[in-house]
């Protein structure tokens, strides 16, 4: 590699966020091995597709990357000596399996972090794979459930959580739980207009409304929690039948 320290830029690929950064006291150790022993493996690398030659993206070691710039070393040395470029189509993953193996092999993941990563390869390998022709995409839930090392059906319960997270923060959907506020308040609105207009009938049809409405979303939400509770006891059955 011949390029310069002034052409040479790094940035960390979207995937490598599948994983957290090392801790203040993690990354100190990870910096004095580096001063004492050097770099055992190295950085992989991609080339940024979106922007010019001589830019990269860090598929797999940016907690390195850090502890050897914080360690003195300059990108041009990183570049040149403990970089490794990667070519995708011959590993034959997606960025995201590649991390997840990559980092599989090194941290003892319990099973809820397990189940949670493979959520995120999901939705991940589904974004990368929205512009191609429906033949050439692949089956995203599979690969993540092989690349965090779950069953298919966790992968799809952790993927469909965490849309539902994102989409209930975005759109800001009512929990069912306020229903019950929101019919009363409308029913409430409902019996004021028809007193104000003389009507001379008893609410009482209104008010069994409301209590039905209550009871209906208080079984609602007693179902939503069961099914949760099953699907999650079905999860470790196959994760453990997996396992053995």
């Amino acid at each position: 590699m011949s390029e310069t320290l002034e052409e040479t830029m790094f940035s960390v690929h979207a995937a490598a966020d599948l994983f957290p950064m090392l801790d203040e006291g993690e990354m100190h150790e990870l910096q004095q091995s580096v001063i004492l022993h050097g770099l055992r493996e190295k950085i992989k690398i991609l080339p940024d597709p979106e922007k010019p030659a001589g830019n990269w993206l860090i598929l797999d070691g940016r907690n390195r990357f850090a502890a050897m710039r914080a360690a003195g070393i300059s990108e041009k040395e990183i570049l040149g000596k403990y970089s490794e470029i990667i070519q995708l189509d011959r590993t034959k993953s997606t960025p995201a399996e590649y991390v997840s193996m990559a980092n599989l092999e090194r941290r003892n993941l319990n099973r809820q972090q397990r189940r949670e990563l493979a959520g995120k390869i999901a939705i991940m390998i589904q974004d990368e794979q929205k512009e191609k022709p429906r033949e050439e995409q692949i089956d995203a839930l599979t690969k993540a459930a092989k690349a965090a090392g779950v069953s298919r059906r966790t992968a799809a319960s952790a993927a469909g959580e965490i849309k539902g997270k994102g989409q209930s923060r975005s759109s800001g959907t009512k929990k069912v739980g306020v229903l019950p506020g929101v019919a009363n308040a409308q029913l409430g609105k409902i019996g004021a207009t028809l007193d104000r207009l003389g009507h001379n009938w008893s609410l009482t049809l209104l008010e069994e409304t409301k209590e039905n409405a209550g009871k209906i979303v208080a079984k609602c939400e007693d179902l939503i929690a069961k099914k949760a509770e099953e699907d999650a006891a079905k999860d470790a059955a196959e994760e453990e039948n997996a396992d053995s």
